[in-house]
């Protein structure tokens, strides 16, 4: 639910933290809140600029997000944050920190409910109780045994007690990119199935068959249909259940990029060059969304060993078009900064990169 009820009842809970990742233990900690108070709990997101969550790539108003996310379905969990913090909670900054506090309760909470406490560090229930004297809990450790600091460290380890929604900030996200009749397919599919992982497919040949275009065909409706097809699939490769912290993605925005540059230099193409002006700030915005710890490269076949299966281009086949948009690709992994990510998988043959992707994938995932 977008918009929830203020919280009524005798007594509601207050639980607030950084939630660097939100894991076990804090969900343990904000449902005992919420049943211990008849009217529910607030949670409140009190993280600052360059806290520990920022430091590890958890963007403070990421956190929010995700934390809401988690618990949007229930009505007696009510999500907040306190905005604009640049210092953490201490004994200096409880008065300013107080004031926001209160700000949120009152605009979260109906019929003056007692105001119960629940803190995840001890030094922080301390300085509630001292300055407060209002009843303050504090997070029983015991129910995952490991810290917020393991959990950054090490989270392929300790990949259960995550929060599902924290996960995509922790998954190794493996790009496989190269020319048409690469084997791209074959080797996402298999490397999935070796490694338990989820995968996705290059959208681009679902859209085809969907709307009966062929290569030349694309328009910049087109383009850009594919474009956020490539990227939604994608994310929900991430955000599959069946993720354990490592995710595979046949192709994505640097790719379509490519094949739309060609295209719109092309005479024989619906594309047009001023449709490539359009096109290029969107594609652009959406290679900079995407996060690469890994991209595997599979170099162009020769245009003797290209497939022609009835879905890949008979135009677009020659030697000199797919060395071209290859290099292409590799420039874009420059412009992206993201060189000293690529494996180019330079074997002779299919089982040669399929072992060398292998050993790139182990490497990544290795403790």
């Amino acid at each position: 639910m977008l918009y929830k009820k203020q919280l009524t009842g005798s007594s509601v809970g207050l639980v607030f933290g950084s939630f660097s990742p939100l894991h076990r233990g804090h969900i343990d900690e904000i449902l005992r809140a919420k049943k211990e108070n008849d009217g529910g709990t607030l949670v409140v997101l009190s993280g600052y600029a360059g806290d520990r969550g920022e430091q590890a790539g958890m963007p403070f108003i990421k956190r929010y997000r995700y934390v809401s996310e988690f618990f949007k379905n229930d009505p007696l969990v009510v999500v907040t944050f306190l905005p604009n913090r640049t210092e953490g909670l201490s004994e200096g900054t409880w008065d300013s920190w107080l004031v926001e506090v209160e700000k949120l309760w009152a605009a979260n909470t109906a019929g003056s409910p007692q105001r119960n406490w629940y803190c995840s560090r001890a030094e922080y229930a301390d300085l509630v109780y001292s300055k407060l004297g209002e009843r303050v809990s504090q997070l029983d450790h015991s129910l995952i045994g490991v810290s917020a600091s393991h959990l950054r460290q090490n989270p392929l380890r300790y990949w259960d007690y995550i929060a599902p929604t924290f996960r995509r900030f922790f998954t190794k996200n493996v790009l496989v990119m190269g020319a048409a009749s690469g084997g791209k397919t074959t080797l996402v599919e298999d490397l999935g199935k070796l490694f338990a992982a989820p995968y996705s497919f290059e959208y681009a040949r679902h859209y085809q068959l969907e709307a009966n275009i062929r290569d030349e065909d694309y328009d910049l409706l087109d383009y850009q249909n594919v474009l956020t097809g490539q990227f939604q699939v994608n994310r929900n490769a991430i955000e599959s259940p069946g993720n354990r912290g490592l995710a595979l993605m046949d192709t994505d925005a640097m790719v379509t990029k490519c094949y739309a540059q060609l295209s719109a230099e092309d005479s024989a193409s619906a594309l047009t060059p001023e449709d490539w002006e359009t096109l290029k700030p969107m594609a652009d915005s959406l290679i900079a969304k995407a996060r690469w710890d890994l991209i595997l490269f599979v170099p162009p076949v020769s245009a003797g060993d290209y497939v022609r299966d009835g879905f890949r281009s008979e135009t677009h086949n020659d030697d000199s078009y797919l060395t071209k948009i290859s290099r292409l690709m590799l420039a874009e992994v420059e412009a992206a900064g993201l060189s000293d990510r690529l494996v180019m998988l330079s074997g002779t043959g299919y089982y040669d990169r399929y072992e060398q992707a292998k050993s790139a994938l182990q490497a990544l995932i290795k403790p």
